[in-house]
């Protein structure tokens, strides 16, 4: 069974449309029960950091503590002009409060709790050549877990 997520009224960085309702499918609840949840819902979360990586979400940092607030890095894409862009879900005691769509930048690694492993490396990885130009083969085979290791501590360790 698969839940599902409606969120209303996003505005596209890139063309300014509002999509009026945006549907996508979720696996974030700790068992799925082939609902529609929206802004208001209140969401079965996993009760610690395996939950949410068994329900396919990367911890941003080793010391993620699953509590009352929490901030959910999601894929989004423009009903109008099809970007991908990234939209932080809100949660206050398991109730979905705000969806906001943010910028890709690799600053919102350090602004979340959890990153939804559908998320792209080719941006991070693009972001990283930018500050390690010399290590580009490297940079190309990293996984999305390590590029968000490289950003939230700041460093990088490269293998010689």
């Amino acid at each position: 069974m698969i839940d599902y997520v409606l969120i209303p009224d996003l505005r596209c960085r890139r063309c300014g449309e509002t999509t009026a309702k945006d549907i996508r499918q979720t696996c974030i609840n700790e068992e799925p029960h082939g609902r529609i949840y929206t802004v208001g819902s209140h969401f079965d979360l996993p009760e610690d950091v395996r939950g949410f990586v068994d329900a396919g979400y990367l911890p941003t940092r080793p010391n993620v503590v699953v509590g009352e607030r929490l901030r959910v890095l999601e894929v989004w894409y423009c009903g109008h002009c099809g970007t991908d862009s990234l939209c932080v879900w809100f949660f206050e005691n398991k109730v979905l409060v705000e969806p906001r769509v943010v910028e890709t930048l690799p600053t919102i690694f350090s602004e979340v709790d959890f990153v939804t492993d559908d998320l792209s490396t080719d941006w991070p990885q693009e972001a990283l050549l930018g500050i390690y130009p010399d290590r580009a083969e490297t940079i190309e085979f990293m996984t999305l877990e390590e590029c968000i290791e490289a950003f939230v501590s700041g460093r990088m360790i490269f293998p010689e």
